[in-house]
């Protein structure tokens, strides 16, 4: 098969739209109560979802939604970016100072400086941060302090260089984790400015290196490397072979074999050179960057920052005043969908707490019940028009007999819907009916008939729903002359009355509210 170039083209589009949209962001709730105030008593809690992934937008490109409610969605009403944000973030910058590296080198010290100056404004209020050079021992040179104070730190060495540069970077990133353990902070993140090089370097791969990143992985340290590599003798780079003049020619000349030495000595260097950047990359796990000069190392600051800032806080008020509707605020688990400019995420279970209600009420839930009884009245009218009594005969004036005292005052027990002469048009009539209230098919109903009617998924259901949680035939509701009944019909996920897990046959009441899968229906009957 042949591809042109607009073949590949498409190709990578496709590729690139099939990366993007598994690339979900990471979402996680946060429920708060609301803050008192002189004009509101009582405020609503409210929900805020930390995004991790993506970029920030405006308030009004996020909308939230509990399916299982009435409330069509909730627009944002704040969106915080991280720097701005409550997640603190302990850092800490492990730098190598050895005057061989360091010394003499002002662009490379004024840059490192400057880069600090960049990490120093990454983290939000209350973030900290501490500096660490490493040689063949570590250097406290910047202890644990507010993130601000890196700005300040100067990293001239404090001892002259030696004949051979000392590093220890297993021991200089053990020793950064320890000091990063003892920092309470929601966030951690390592920084490494060096070369890379650890001990005096190796042609062959770094287990410590392997090992240090699972510790790394394991504690969800957020690592960033930047590997400047300097050829001098100092730091292991192989010293050019002595050269003498032609005095005939006045050509450089050395000696072949020295000459053929250095050869072999400088590829094996450029071997530890590379070796020793990928055994750094495989520690930050890939986020690593290599430095052709001094000037790069700001931009390298620049990048780790934009790594901490992976994600934004989107709040949204728990009750809209104006609709007289929010969340259910009832300490109860329900799904919330965030859709992100046109997108819907994955619904995520929540709890909603604390408990909360409007002062007076404002919940939607009195609409639906005076709904629900005018539908029933209606229904109820149109009954008793079907088929008027005839006017019963005079009768005789009967002897009144004593008053029997009252028995005392109590609540009313919950009376069971209950029918005679099924099919009879001479008697009073059956009505019942099934109202979807969450779903595709919400607030429409289906009229029960006599007998057995199946809820299900099944085309053969006289209540269908469209549940990818329900049996085919989930649930079976019985209208007898004795009234109403519901059972479980052997179902994967069950049936729930009342939110009571179904486990005998049970009468049905009016209002009765059934959860099968994740479709809330409810029952409505003439009593």
């Amino acid at each position: 098969m042949r591809f042109t170039m607009r073949s590949w083209c498409c190709l990578a589009l496709l590729l690139a739209l099939a990366g993007v949209a598994t690339a979900a962001p990471e979402l996680k709730f946060e429920t708060r109560a609301g803050e008192a105030t002189d004009k509101d008593k009582n405020p609503a809690p409210t929900i805020t979802v930390t995004v991790i992934g993506g970029t920030a937008l405006a308030p009004d490109a996020f909308v939230l939604r509990q399916t299982d409610g009435r409330l069509a969605g909730v627009k944002a009403s704040k969106v915080t970016r991280y720097v701005e944000g409550n997640e603190p973030v302990a850092i800490a910058v492990l730098v190598f100072g050895d005057a061989s590296w360091l010394e003499g080198r002002k662009e490379l010290v004024a840059n490192l400086e400057a880069s600090l100056a960049s990490i120093a404004a990454a983290g939000p209020p209350g973030s900290q941060g501490m500096v660490l050079l490493y040689k063949g021992d570590v250097e406290v040179r910047k202890p644990p302090g507010p993130l601000a104070e890196l700005a300040d730190v100067k990293l001239a060495p404090k001892d002259p260089a030696g004949p051979k540069a000392e590093r220890d970077l297993t021991a200089a990133v053990k020793r950064a984790i320890a000091e990063l353990d003892k920092l309470q902070a929601p966030r951690k993140a390592l920084y490494i400015v060096g070369d890379g090089i650890d001990g005096a370097g190796s042609k062959t791969p770094s287990g410590s290196m392997r090992e240090l990143q699972k510790q790394l992985a394991e504690k969800n340290i957020v690592t960033y490397a930047v590997a400047l590599q300097i050829d001098t003798p100092a730091l292991g780079a192989p010293k050019p072979p002595p050269t003498t003049i032609d005095p005939r020619t006045g050509a450089e000349t050395s000696d072949p074999a020295l000459e053929e030495a250095f050869a072999i000595a400088d590829t094996d260097w450029r071997k530890v050179k590379e070796q020793a950047y990928a055994d750094l990359k495989i520690l930050v796990g890939g986020n690593a960057q290599k430095a052709t000069s001094a000037g790069n190392l700001d931009s390298a600051a620049g990048s780790f920052a934009s790594l901490l800032d992976d994600r934004y806080y989107v709040t949204f008020d728990g009750f809209d005043a104006k609709r007289k509707a929010g969340f259910s605020w009832d300490g109860k688990e329900h799904p919330l969908v965030l859709r992100i400019d046109g997108q819907d995420t994955t619904a995520v279970p929540v709890t909603l707490t604390p408990t909360w209600a409007p002062p007076g009420g404002g919940s939607t839930w009195w609409i639906w019940l005076l709904i629900g009884g005018g539908a029933v009245a209606v229904v109820g009218g149109i009954v008793a028009m079907r088929k008027k009594p005839a006017p019963p005969p005079p009768q005789q004036p009967q002897p009144v007999a004593p008053p029997v005292p009252a028995a005392p005052a109590g609540p009313p027990p919950k009376q069971k819907t209950m029918f005679v002469g099924m099919g009879d048009d001479a008697v009073f009539p059956q009505v019942a009916w099934m109202v979807y209230m969450t779903g595709p098919k919400k607030h429409r109903f289906v009229k029960l008939h006599p007998g057995a009617n199946k809820i299900g998924t099944g085309s053969s259901c006289e209540v269908v729903v469209d549940d990818g949680y329900m049996s085919t035939e989930h649930t079976l509701v019985f209208m007898l002359p004795d009234g109403f009944f519901i059972q479980d019909n052997n179902s994967t996920n069950g049936t729930f009355l009342n939110d009571a897990k179904l486990t005998t046959k049970q009468d049905l009441y009016d209002n009765d509210l059934i959860l099968v899968g994740k479709t809330v229906l409810k029952f409505k009957s003439v009593t």
